[in-house]
């Protein structure tokens, strides 16, 4: 008897353990679904690239860099927001040196400014149903006659009239200049 004392005395018995919840399970992920967004993101990237590039070329060709910064002014915004309406998703372009305020992309994009630089590579992934892409772009020559360090004096005075706050020049030859991104749903 005095053992069953002993033994029932010697310890508290151990409290049952907590029931842990289990999480739901995940949604099945559709790689079919995800990888046409992430493809049709990339060409909304394509297209916005292709159209910009073409007509910046153009007007630098045809009248030169104060109308090239006009072209900048009054059309892309106008592409951007063409694209977005047409995809049923988002396309744009950043920095994190803006010249245009309008242009400050989503918080996923301002993250991924905020940790790179001209060596960092883009962004293809899907996040919450949605498909992101980010691309690089990196200063050219050609770049530099409006965000370079020498800016003749009728881009200066255009870039101060179109865009008061800039703060899109002071650039070399392969600085990242910012980046175009694109976010389109998963269907």
């Amino acid at each position: 008897m005095l053992l069953a004392v002993l033994i029932a005395c010697s310890s508290d018995p151990a409290p049952a353990p907590a029931p842990v919840a289990e999480a739901p399970p995940a949604a099945p992920r559709d790689s079919k679904a995800e990888a046409k967004a992430l493809a049709d993101a990339n060409g909304l990237l394509s297209e916005l690239g292709q159209s910009f590039r073409s007509r910046l070329s153009e007007e630098l060709k045809a009248r030169g860099p104060v109308a090239a910064v006009e072209v900048c002014s009054t059309e892309a915004q106008a592409l951007t927001a063409a694209l977005s309406a047409s995809s049923g998703g988002s396309v744009g372009r950043s920095s994190s040196k803006l010249r245009n305020p309008a242009n400050e992309g989503p918080d996923w994009v301002r993250a991924w400014l905020a940790d790179a630089d001209a060596s960092t590579a883009g962004l293809s992934e899907v996040v919450d149903g949605r498909a992101r892409v980010l691309k690089p772009i990196t200063i050219e020559p050609a770049c530099l006659t409006c965000h370079g360090t020498e800016i003749g004096a009728e881009v200066q005075t255009i870039l101060g009239e179109r865009y008061p706050d800039d703060a899109a020049t002071g650039y070399a030859v392969g600085d990242l200049r910012g980046v175009a991104w694109a976010d389109v749903p998963v269907r």
